[in-house]
């Protein structure tokens, strides 16, 4: 089935089967409403999906399906809640194009793997990745954003870049960043792994509340670390506290 104009999936529509959606590049899709659903279905995006997702839930439940936002396409995610893995496979979002978090000042969770070679953009609130995947494409966070890696395991290949005036946050899975790290803003990690593999890391702020900083690279901190509560730093990896920065240590069993 090809999409040439306009959709709009609203209230709880689904997809399902063995065979493929295909929005055209000059096609536009509104996805809003209560559990609107994609099952065991394969769409292939070439324009502009825009999730809105209002409603008591609001949730846009994926089961067993994969979405590819190809080349050029765009995938807005503008609800508050979670794009929902939901039953017993695997969905997965493969990211070729742009996907972006606008509109929204709250949380946006995407609980589904997420394979990443284009453009990642918070514009406004907080993006929750939770689902895992590799990524060799970038990431940005905008000034009062949160991009965060929430869960699951999550690689940021060699050539990914993850760059950003607002935060980055690290609270649960594993993520292994082993390509560029140049954060002006903020670093937060408050649980889970956050593997800095890569050679030359940077932040401006760290904030080290919960989980373990760990990996073989090295990560420097130019500006202000404030490591608090029970967040550890390990592995073979190197921390640098540049000329002119400070540190703060307090709270209980940080390691």
């Amino acid at each position: 089935f090809t999409l040439n104009g306009t959709m709009d999936w609203n209230a709880g529509g689904s997809m399902s089967g063995s065979g493929k959606t295909v929005i055209a590049s000059v096609a536009t899709v509104t996805v809003q409403g209560d559990h609107g659903g994609l099952t065991s279905r394969t769409l292939d995006n070439s324009g502009t999906v825009t999730w809105k997702g209002p409603g008591a839930n609001g949730r846009w439940d994926w089961d067993n399906c994969t979405f590819n936002n190809l080349s050029g396409a765009t995938l807005d995610l503008q609800s508050n809640t979670s794009l929902y893995n939901y039953g017993a496979g695997s969905p997965v979002l493969n990211n070729a194009g742009t996907l972006k978090r606008t509109v929204g000042t709250g949380t946006a969770t995407v609980q589904v793997a997420v394979n990443h070679t284009g453009t990642c953009q918070v514009q406004t609130g907080t993006l929750n990745l939770t689902g895992g995947g590799t990524s060799s494409g970038t990431f940005e966070a905008k000034s009062g954003t949160t991009l965060n890696f929430g869960g699951g395991t999550q690689t940021l290949q060699t050539g990914s870049s993850v760059t950003g005036v607002g935060a980055i946050g690290f609270s649960g899975g594993t993520t292994n960043v082993e390509g560029a790290y140049n954060v002006t803003g903020t670093t937060r990690v408050n649980g889970g792994a956050a593997n800095f593999n890569a050679a030359n890391c940077l932040t401006e702020t760290l904030n080290l509340t919960g989980g373990t900083l760990g990996g073989t690279g090295t990560l420097t901190v130019n500006d202000t670390l404030d490591w608090n509560g029970g967040g550890g730093m390990a592995g073979s990896g190197k921390t640098v506290i540049a000329s002119g920065a400070t540190v703060t240590v307090q709270g209980d069993h940080g390691g």
